[in-house]
């Protein structure tokens, strides 16, 4: 008789290794849970502490938002101690972030691929612990940790620096012209548009339609009803309005994760939802419908919570307050009355988001990419190429401050044309920054096309003063 066949036997389970900080977290002692729950009250009350930069600067407030991503990467190392270095996961106190473990971790990192700005981050979060740790009676460090949070934060700072200098050359990065930008927009409102025509026709029948988007959106205001479109045409002309805010027709991006959290009006004046807001008369990021002069619809965007305030970086942060006037406007108030209730179909509206997924949730930040991806693929080819969302703050920058230099050459041209509102300061307003943020970190190769401008004149510059100099020698100026 043949031989059975062998049942082969099930591998070894191997030992889970804590990889993740979540995974870490469910086997840290009470003791590092406590000690964490102290640095989350420490981190997030305000106060007049030194921030451990090493320049005796103000540590800024950190918000409850902001600290639950710092707390994944304090887990995180914790979790490289106890998977890299064999420290038992139970006897790990936050004293054990120490100047050479952290320089282990960043270094693991860097190996493992690390981008140079996750690296830095990671390092400033940990001289923030390690300051909390000197300031904090109950937690000791060891002796031979002198002035440790800032030899921690001047190492991330130094191999952030050491790493970007590997990165790619930004200068050879070719980026899409604006006026791209809004061709890819063009098709898109274009597409937009002939859906509601149609929807119109087949409501009311209406044989002449106007073509200009402004007068389209203002017959569909006035003769179509809340049950009009179906979820993929509803779908359509929400992008049209979300893209117009994020860079298209004219106007710079917002951030996207002040647009996500955005109100409609009829939910304008409820109470603020980010559990970091302490002003209890606050309403939120929001979007207001007003009526102009000569009965012309405004709609105006709120945004008293963006990246730039409260907690930010800015120092001149602002409360974003700007009133959109003709198609931006109509489109707002088109989605509210016909796209919100199209997409939220049979859900309750409990928290009033203008933008909406196709499932009724709010439009997250994490959806913004992959939705953007998919509008480039079918109404920009050709024009857009691989750019990926974050770049239209690039471009934007870069044909901003193109802009101001060639209107300053043509001062008495530009304001015949009206364009002398089209500036950097007020780009860089609607997005949320300043000046000095968008050229140093938007236009990258701003500084190199300068140089280069110099470098091109300096056969000019030396002809010049050669001239200048045999004549001033020729009247005795030089002796």
């Amino acid at each position: 008789m043949p031989a059975a066949p062998r049942t082969p036997e099930k591998p070894a389970q191997r030992p889970k290794r804590s990889r993740y900080g979540s995974d870490f977290k469910k086997m840290a002692s009470r003791k590092l849970l406590g000690q964490m729950q102290g640095l989350r009250n420490w981190c997030t009350t305000p106060s007049n502490k030194i921030s451990p930069d090493g320049n005796g600067s103000k540590m800024s407030i950190c918000s409850l938002k902001t600290y639950r991503s710092n707390e994944v990467l304090v887990y995180l190392y914790f979790g490289f101690l106890h998977r890299e270095k064999g420290r038992d996961a139970v006897k790990l106190q936050l004293r054990d972030v120490t100047v050479q473990g952290c320089q282990a971790y960043m270094e693991h990192l860097r190996a493992c691929g690390g981008k140079a700005n996750y690296v830095a981050n990671v390092g400033k979060v940990l001289a923030r612990v390690m300051h909390y740790m000197d300031c904090t009676a109950g937690t000791r460090k060891p002796k031979t940790e002198t002035h440790a949070p800032q030899k921690v934060a001047s190492l991330a700072r130094q191999m952030k620096v050491a790493m970007l200098r590997q990165d790619v050359d930004h200068d050879g990065l070719a980026l899409p012209d604006v006026r791209a930008l809004q061709l890819f927009y063009s098709k898109l409102e274009e597409s937009a548009m002939g859906m509601l025509k149609v929807v119109i026709r087949e409501t009311k029948a209406i044989r002449k339609m106007p073509n200009e988007p402004q007068a389209l959106l203002e017959l569909a205001l006035n003769v179509l009803s809340a049950d009009s479109l179906t979820r993929e045409q509803a779908w359509l002309l929400q992008a049209a309005a979300l893209m117009c805010l994020a860079g298209g027709r004219g106007l710079p991006p917002l951030r996207s994760s002040a647009l996500s959290l955005l109100k409609c009006n009829k939910a304008a004046q409820s109470r603020c939802t980010n559990t970091d807001c302490q002003d209890p008369s606050c309403s939120g990021n929001r979007v207001v419908h007003e009526i102009g002069p000569a009965g012309k619809k405004v709609a105006r965007i709120l945004l008293p919570h963006h990246k730039t305030y409260l907690g930010g970086k800015g120092g001149n942060a602002h409360r974003f307050n700007v009133a959109l006037r003709g198609v931006h406007a109509l489109l707002l108030w088109c989605v509210e009355k016909y796209a919100r209730p199209a997409l939220l179909g049979c859900k309750e509206d409990t928290q009033g988001f203008l933008f909406l997924t196709k499932t009724g949730k709010a439009f997250q930040p994490s959806n913004f990419a992959p939705w953007f991806h998919g509008l480039v693929e079918e109404y920009g080819e050709g024009l857009l190429g691989n750019v990926c969302p974050q770049q239209i703050r690039h471009i934007w920058v870069r044909f901003l401050r193109q802009k101001e230099e060639q209107d300053s050459q043509h001062m008495q041209l530009m304001s015949r044309n009206g364009s002398g509102g089209i500036t950097l300061a007020g780009g860089a307003s609607i997005m949320g920054n300043s000046e000095e943020t968008c050229l140093k970190r938007y236009d990258v190769a701003g500084r190199r096309e300068i140089a280069q401008r110099f470098a091109d004149e300096a056969a000019t510059l030396y002809a010049q003063l050669l001239g200048e100099g045999q004549h001033m020698l020729k009247q005795g100026l030089l002796i």
